[in-house]
């Protein structure tokens, strides 16, 4: 009695998912699409957003990195009590930078 329920269990999946994939492969079947899932684009990193339909059918669409958004910024030379920098760049999105400490000259 057990194995004829789980028979006849396993034959009502399979028949409704024929009808889903039935239902996909016909021109008249509109997507019904839905983020399920989103990784947003980093100055270096791709990000992607994946969708699925209700019919199981899913999409990925990559979104490429950004890369670096760099500011330009000036040197700035050191004194006998301070230091200063060489120019340099820096992302204004992220860590990114290109800047190096100039140490103090000291008293001659």
């Amino acid at each position: 009695m057990k194995a004829k329920r789980m028979s006849l269990a396993l034959l009502v999946l399979l028949c409704v998912l024929s009808v889903i994939l039935a239902a996909c492969g016909n021109t008249a079947h509109t997507h019904d699409f839905t983020v399920v899932q989103t990784v947003e684009a980093t100055c270096e990193n791709d990000g992607f957003v994946l969708t699925i339909c209700t019919c199981g059918e899913s999409k990925r669409v990559d979104i490429p990195a950004l890369g670096h958004d760099t500011v330009t910024h000036g040197a700035k030379a050191p004194t006998c009590t301070g230091g200063g920098w060489e120019a340099y760049e820096a992302c204004s999105r992220c860590d990114y930078s290109t800047y190096e400490e100039l140490s103090a000259n000291g008293h001659s």
